[in-house]
């Protein structure tokens, strides 16, 4: 079954999934005409719930994310 995807969070995936690096939240808002903060980080829990993006801890410092590419 498909899953539905907003505006917002397609968005926030093609901005990591046009990346070959690791980006925080903030880079990636900084990517995004328009969006807010809190609709970043709602993209960004639902993507990595999804199993579509990887959530990497630094620790005390912001966490990264990364794209999760087919092999």
């Amino acid at each position: 079954m498909s899953e539905r995807m907003s505006a917002h969070t397609r968005t926030v995936l093609n901005v990591l999934s046009e990346r070959r690096c690791h980006l925080t939240a903030e880079e990636i808002l900084e990517r995004t005409d328009g969006i807010g903060t809190a609709t970043v980080y709602r993209a960004l829990d639902h993507l990595t719930e999804s199993g579509r993006i990887r959530r990497l801890s630094l620790g005390r410092k912001s966490a990264v994310y990364e794209y999760i590419r087919d092999a």
